[in-house]
Parts: C-alpha cells; structure tokens; sequence
C-alpha cells in the first residue's frame, strides 16, 4: 500500500518511472566485464541490435573532455552517435546502463525517475 501510495504522489508530481537497462543484465556485463578499454560491439536489447562503440578509463578528467564537460560537473559519462563514454571500476554498471539507455532510445532517461528492475 505504501508503495502505490508513492508512485501515485511521484505521477502526480510530474516524475516518471522509467523501465531503465537493468545495470546487472548481461548486456551491462559485458561492456564493463570483456571490453578493455576500448573496443566496438554488438548488442541486443529490447529485440534491437546495434553496433556500440565503448570508451572506459579511470581518470574523471578524460570522461569530462570525452563528453565536452566542465571539470566541476557531475557529468560521469555520456553517450554520442552510438558510443558511450563511461568509468571503468564499479561505478562501470550504472552509468553503463544509463548510457547504453541513450544508444537504444529509452525514454525518459535524463527525467526525473524511478527505476523499475
């Protein structure tokens, strides 16, 4: 009951639940798990295959110049023409999820959301 009675206020509010890139599928696995630091490959999600090219390091200043950020931002990686450009280390499964929502046209993604798992 609680539950609903959250999702009800969040609706009401103008927030959206998203069905986000579960970020411990395999398809999320595999981009922080196999692909060094750098490397092209295909992926399926939701029955579309794309081609996905992955950039990972672990310094924060590369990430902001990949993504033409600020070095204050917050930015922790971004997606572009079919690349995403993410954190190597533990932080590689969020945001690759995030990322890879972008590459395959999740709605909703930079909304304020609730991820549903």
């Amino acid at each position: 009951m609680k539950y609903a009675q959250i999702v009800i206020t969040l609706l009401i509010s103008g927030c959206s639940i998203t069905n986000m890139i579960d970020p411990y599928g395999e398809e999320v696995k595999i981009v922080c798990e196999t692909v060094a630091n750098e490397g092209t490959i295909t992926l399926t999600l939701n029955e579309e295959t794309k081609l996905v090219g992955v950039h990972k390091t672990d310094d924060p200043a590369q990430i902001y110049d990949w993504c033409n950020s600020k070095v204050d931002s917050k930015v922790v990686g971004c997606a572009s023409n079919g690349n995403i450009y993410i954190p190597s280390g533990p932080t590689c499964y969020t945001v690759a999820a995030h990322e890879l929502g972008h590459v395959f046209g999740v709605p909703g993604m930079d909304r304020p959301t609730i991820g549903i798992y």
